[in-house]
């Protein structure tokens, strides 16, 4: 389900698992308000979403990079600039990104359920000079936590790897790597980056 107006964003769902099943990790959500050109924009996402698709200007792109900034990872190694400045809406002082992760699951899956119960949300609010704060919330949406240490510790437990070339492929990554210009030399560097 996509707002904003865009309807031709479209979340996929793998058939590797029976519908409708929620796993620890999995993203639920990606609200984005003052993000790029978008000034309020909404992803909810199934179970078992493998890809995003749409038209150009759909917000695609957008999507991947407000997750990638949200849950840590650095503008340089998005590969849209060298600060997270440059990803707020023009004309704005500041953007804010929230996730939602499930943390629904068996045995040791869930991060600390007993903290935060059957999801976990991230804000993080940037401003145009690239600094910024994360405020972790539980499923009730009491703040829980607001460092960094504290997200990668999460993100660790749930194995979530959004900095990873591999698990999240940019449009200029896969650009790259599928190119019939691109060596074996160029496709081993990203290997090494994964």
């Amino acid at each position: 389900v996509v707002r904003e107006g865009v309807p031709t964003l479209a979340a996929e769902p793998a058939s590797s698992r029976p519908s409708g099943t929620w796993r620890a990790g999995f993203i639920r959500r990606v609200h984005v308000e003052n993000f790029m050109r978008h000034q309020n924009f909404t992803v909810d996402f199934g179970p078992n979403v493998t890809f995003i698709s749409g038209k150009n200007g759909s917000g695609k792109s957008a999507t991947l990079q407000a997750l990638q900034c949200c849950l840590g990872v650095r503008a340089r190694k998005m590969g849209r600039g060298t600060s997270l400045g440059g990803f707020v809406r023009r004309g704005c002082h500041s953007a804010l990104v929230v996730v939602t992760l499930c943390n629904e699951g068996e045995g040791k899956e869930a991060y600390k359920p007993e903290v935060f119960g059957d999801r976990i949300t991230v804000e993080r609010r940037i401003d145009t000079k690239g600094s910024g704060s994360v405020v972790i919330r539980d499923s009730t949406g009491k703040k829980v936590g607001s460092t960094m240490w504290e997200l990668n510790r999460i993100l660790d437990h749930l194995n979530l790897m959004v900095g990873n070339p591999a698990v999240v492929t940019t449009q200029d990554v896969a650009r790259t790597f599928l190119s019939n210009d691109t060596n074996d030399a160029s496709r081993y560097k990203l290997f090494l980056a994964a």
